[in-house]
């Protein structure tokens, strides 16, 4: 099953930024699970199949079978140095115990004796994917994908590429030839509702993801994706279900707990939303985005004086390396307690140091 990291989407149709949603853009791991290595009997002594491209390095019994296996499949290349096959079989068994630098150099070797390989080819492309040899990559794809044109793991692969280039357009028409032709890909429609949601296009996002989620019913990625698409079009009920449907998944996500808060604090909730985020930072106090959603639930509630303890340690944690623009923002945000209280003079003395920090700041807000 394709495993699908999302990046931060930066604005949307109404200019809101999505940061605390933790939704990402760009798929950090493009192929397949690797699961279990399994060895069959095939044409020359044995066949290692391997079905991803995280290189485990193993250990114990298990380095003992698979180095094993290596030595089997070096003898049959040996024995057969002219067969593509071998050379690949050869190349995934070392793959399995790390050693991807020979494992490349063998993949290599078995398209030279046969170009049109499939195994060859695909695993060397998702090796050259994993270490950012993009062209590399989508020329081995675009070669493969013509003798193979609805070959799912061509078509993913590829589309991740072009995703990799924003081509958002030649990723979204690979997709949906990787669904018609696999219609239980629920991959395929995950991946096409991530390209639908960068290009702004949000319902058929939601459409795809729904889809995806009917036969990917554990992914927590899969339903946090759902709720960012939701949240984008400003259904914050819908939103908070998704939210609390991946947390419930995945309870250590921390970008899902405070896409749920925002999705409370847009719902007029802050008592939930402060329920929420003060456990998770008495955990994780070095979360600042998670405590930017409690000055917010603070100042909801009109506990002013907490909300301002939030962005002060914000800014003390943060430090040197805080960027200014957020550092401008929070000033800001600090600036905004005292005009809700009617403390004007250090209103206007905040909303003037933001500007002072960063000359674009906006003081309309305040």
């Amino acid at each position: 099953m394709l495993e699908a990291s999302i990046t931060e989407v930066q604005q949307v149709q109404n200019s809101r930024s999505l940061a605390a949603f933790g939704v990402r853009a760009q798929l950090s791991n493009p192929l397949v699970d690797p699961g279990p290595v399994s060895i069959r009997r095939g044409q020359n002594t044995v066949e290692v199949v391997w079905a991803g491209e995280s290189f485990p390095k193993p250990a114990g019994f298990a380095e003992q079978i698979l180095r094993s296996v290596v030595g089997w499949a070096r003898k049959d290349a040996e024995r057969f140095p002219s067969s593509s096959r071998s050379r690949a079989n050869l190349a995934l068994a070392l793959l399995k115990v790390g050693q991807v630098d020979e494992a490349a150099l063998e993949l290599q070797a078995a398209l030279e004796i046969d170009p049109a390989d499939y195994i060859a080819g695909l695993t060397l492309a998702r090796i050259h994917a994993n270490r950012g040899s993009i062209q590399a990559a989508e020329s081995l794809f675009q070669r493969l994908i013509v003798d193979r044109p609805d070959d799912p793991n061509l078509l993913l692969g590829l589309s991740l590429l072009l995703i990799q280039r924003n081509d958002y357009a030649g990723a979204e028409d690979l997709l949906k030839r990787a669904a018609a032709a696999n219609e239980h890909l629920s991959s395929a429609q995950f991946l096409l509702g991530v390209v639908r949601l960068r290009s702004g296009n949000v319902p058929s996002a939601i459409n795809a993801l729904k889809t995806a989620s009917r036969t990917d019913i554990r992914n927590p990625a899969l339903h946090h994706t759902l709720g960012v698409a939701y949240a984008m079009i400003e259904d914050s009920p819908r939103a908070e279900r998704a939210f609390r449907t991946a947390l419930s998944l995945a309870p250590h996500s921390a970008s899902s707990l405070r896409a749920l808060c925002m999705a409370l604090l847009d719902q007029e909730r802050p008592e939930e939303a402060l329920g929420i985020l003060k456990p998770h930072l008495e955990s994780d106090p070095a979360d600042t985005d998670a405590r930017e959603l409690l000055w917010r639930s603070y100042f909801d509630l009109k506990k002013y004086s907490l909300a301002r303890g939030q962005i002060r340690q914000i800014i003390h944690d943060l430090g040197e390396g805080i960027a200014v623009k957020r550092k401008s923002r929070l000033v800001a945000d600090l600036a905004a307690t005292f005009g809700a209280e009617g403390q004007w003079k250090e209103a206007e003395a905040g909303c003037w140091k933001a500007i002072e920090i960063d000359s674009r700041a906006s003081t309309t807000p305040y």
